[in-house]
């Protein structure tokens, strides 16, 4: 079903470039790295990756004591502002989201929060939901009481409101907080105590 049409025009002013898969397949070398016009593109073109040894934790999550394999996508706003949102397009952009076959949403930090019909929606779907709290691409003054007491009341509060939706499944402090310290070279359990600290001391 066709929710709607735009037209975009654009201009491609260099067509010849090299894009490689971060699984390695595609054209290109393998490593998860654009080449455009020569140069490097992507949040991690700087960062060094040599060959090296991991520590690696098991992350999975398990419906009734069974593991589930994750089909989803990342949720992003229909308009800016949710007062702006037609109920019947998301409902339409929902349920063509269903229709693939998608078992999980992730409902992005940079996002504001749905309403209720949407959290509904997903009960009603059996779509499991990654819930960010709003924090997202940006460092917030951790060390501030003040802020830290808003912090802590706003996820009493989201948690208040979505606690009871059968398909809540994950909850995640922040988005990209962490590769923001990284890039300055932070300790992220020092510079995202929001997000390390504050957060699971709520929801505990």
């Amino acid at each position: 079903r066709v929710v709607g049409k735009r037209r975009v025009e654009y201009e491609v002013r260099s067509p010849k470039r090299t894009v490689a898969a971060m699984d390695g397949s595609g054209s290109g070398e393998a490593g998860g790295e654009a080449v455009v016009d020569g140069y490097e593109a992507g949040a991690w073109s700087h960062v060094e990756t040599p060959p090296h040894e991991v520590d690696v934790h098991e992350f999975r999550l398990e419906v009734n004591g069974e593991p589930l394999f994750l089909r989803g996508f990342d949720w992003q706003p229909i308009e800016s502002q949710l007062s702006e949102v037609d109920p019947q397009r998301r409902e339409a952009v929902l349920e063509q989201y269903r229709d693939t076959q998608a078992n999980a949403i992730r409902v992005w930090g940079g996002a504001y929060l749905e309403d209720e019909r949407f959290y509904d929606f997903m009960d009603e779907h059996g779509i499991l939901v990654w819930q960010d709290f709003p924090f997202a691409c940006s460092l917030y003054p951790d060390g501030d009481p003040a802020f830290r007491a808003l912090v802590a009341q706003e996820t009493a509060d989201i948690h208040r409101r979505l606690h009871h939706h059968p398909s809540l499944a994950v909850y995640c402090g922040s988005n990209e907080v962490d590769m923001a310290l990284f890039d300055r070279g932070v300790d992220r359990r020092w510079g995202n105590r929001i997000g390390w600290e504050l957060i699971p001391g709520v929801l505990a």
